[in-house]
């Protein structure tokens, strides 16, 4: 319940760069760590993930968030996305949010880092689900640095369904 406060929030990181390759949507679909760090501050039972696709805990109102950042070459104009993809019969998945950032020309190698959120209403933890995807126009384009773990998801039960 509201009143009650939020009684779930978890953290994930991806835990190695990758490349994003250019032609279409591409799903984020391996090295998924849970961040356990104490400073993170996860309260509550936990999201569970499969190839990407993460499971929710319990039914309700979830505010997801993704935020990432990449580098590489800006010497031609380039621009790439975050996308939250969701599914209501643990098949078929379709645009929650998505947010694009560009690079502009400024020289040699360029860093760029934006948020994407959206609200999701959860109502069976069997067939609703969420996963995160990429686009990228452009080479050269790279996640950044994983000790700061700069491609990360949260999950914040807001309250009931």
């Amino acid at each position: 319940p509201a009143a009650g406060g939020i009684t779930m929030h978890d953290n994930w990181y991806v835990s190695s760069a990758f490349s994003l390759s250019t032609g279409g949507t591409t799903d984020i679909t391996s090295n998924w760590t849970r961040d356990t760090r104490t400073e993170t501050g996860s309260i509550g039972s936990a999201m569970t993930q499969s190839s990407g696709v993460f499971t929710f805990p319990s039914t309700g109102i979830y505010r997801i968030s993704i935020r990432g950042g990449v580098y590489g070459d800006s010497s031609s104009r380039k621009y790439y996305s975050w996308t939250i993809r969701q599914t209501s019969n643990n098949s078929n998945y379709s645009t929650l949010e998505a947010g694009y950032n560009a690079f502009t020309n400024h020289g040699t190698w360029t860093y760029s880092m934006f948020t994407v959120q959206g609200v999701y209403d959860v109502t069976d933890v069997s067939n609703n689900k969420v996963k995160f995807a990429y686009s990228a126009s452009g080479s050269g384009l790279t996640s950044q640095d994983i000790g700061t773990r700069n491609l990360h998801v949260t999950f914040t039960r807001l309250g009931d369904t």
